[in-house]
């Protein structure tokens, strides 16, 4: 993210067109062709995020974060209250939660950073609190909504009430007999679109609450610290497949006890074009792909479906225009870095 030549106070937030850059399906080093870029000064859910990106940076002394960069930033963000100029990113990755979520969010870790123990942005991730969609506790932390991992810290911060109580009404619901569905298989499953990384986002949250004794309610304790390490012990293989999930780069690889077949005997893979094409042309380095031995089998919940999807055993290749295996292996199986990020730090 970076100001604009020759403009005053815009920011570029976007490089590449969402319809351009998802109608190709190739590892990023053969994409061609120009990438435009999209600038705007009214983007209060970007430059407050982007605060909070260099706050953190801040105080763990990794990627050269700026307190002062990070206090600029939320000054623009904070000024708009505004994401009229953020719509490049509509149909993809909309801000459906808005602006505050990330203004508290931001001001927070701003709090955090600051060494002169500076009470201004505690007051103001307070203050923006009351903006917040506090009766919508059945989701979680995400790409978009800030204010699951937000509100925790202003439990933790200042063990008010308010914010110990919604924290755990969030985290009940996560619980079985909560509310939030559960496959058979033991994974709660909140949304089609990656479902594990919203799961692995709540194991994480519940192991900071857990681990956290000074504020919450003690005897919820072990319940929490139960949940998350049984979402993570899924991903790792305690799963109905006895598959396990490695993270390489930005991608998933599944690998397990079928991982032995031989190559010939069956992958499904994200690769190039839509077709069948010879291995080499297969970038296996920079796709996501599954096993499936002969005959196929089950692949139940592990690959994020809702329903049991019986795959016969063969190399597909998944592209543009591959039908509906296509389109229900992109809307479960794609490969969000937030998926990876939930997992690592659980």
């Amino acid at each position: 993210m970076k100001p604009v030549c020759g403009t005053s106070g815009s920011i570029i937030y976007q490089v590449g067109d969402g319809g351009a850059d998802h109608a190709y399906w190739g590892p990023p080093e053969l994409q061609t062709g120009t990438r435009p870029s999209y600038a705007g000064k009214n983007i209060s859910c970007v430059l407050a995020n982007e605060a909070a990106v260099f706050a953190l940076s801040h105080i763990t002394g990794i990627g050269g974060g700026d307190i002062n960069t990070a206090k600029a930033l939320y000054a623009l963000a904070e000024n708009a209250k505004s994401d009229a100029d953020y719509t490049a990113a509509n149909g993809f990755y909309n801000s459906w939660s808005g602006f505050y979520d990330e203004l508290v969010w931001a001001a927070i870790w701003i709090y955090l950073a600051d060494t002169n123990a500076n009470k201004t942005y505690l007051q103001k991730a307070e203050t923006y609190f009351a903006n917040l969609n506090a009766s919508d506790y059945k989701w979680t932390q995400c790409w978009d909504d800030k204010k699951y991992g937000a509100i925790l810290k202003l439990a933790q911060i200042t063990g008010k009430k308010v914010y110990v109580e919604w924290v755990e009404r969030y985290l009940d619901w996560w619980m079985k007999g909560g509310g939030i569905t559960y496959t058979p298989g033991g994974l709660p499953y909140l949304d089609s679109w990656g479902v594990l990384r919203y799961a692995s986002a709540t194991a994480f949250l519940a192991k900071i609450w857990a681990d956290y004794p000074a504020v919450g309610t003690a005897a919820k304790k072990t319940t929490y610290k139960n949940f998350a390490n049984s979402v993570i012990n899924y991903i790792l293989g305690n799963n109905p497949a006895n598959m396990s999930l490695k993270f390489h780069r930005e991608f998933i690889f599944v690998y397990g006890n079928l991982f032995n077949q031989p190559p010939n005997k069956g992958f499904v893979v994200f690769g190039e074009g839509d077709g069948l094409l010879p291995e080499e042309s297969v970038h296996i380095s920079d796709a996501l792909f599954l096993l499936v031995p002969p005959g196929g089998f089950q692949l139940e919940l592990l690959l994020f479906l809702p329903q049991a999807v019986n795959l016969v055993g063969h190399v597909v290749v998944v592209g543009p225009g591959g039908g509906p295996l296509q389109k229900l292996l992109l809307q479960f199986c794609q490969p969000f870095i937030d998926v990876g990020k939930g997992l690592i730090c659980s």
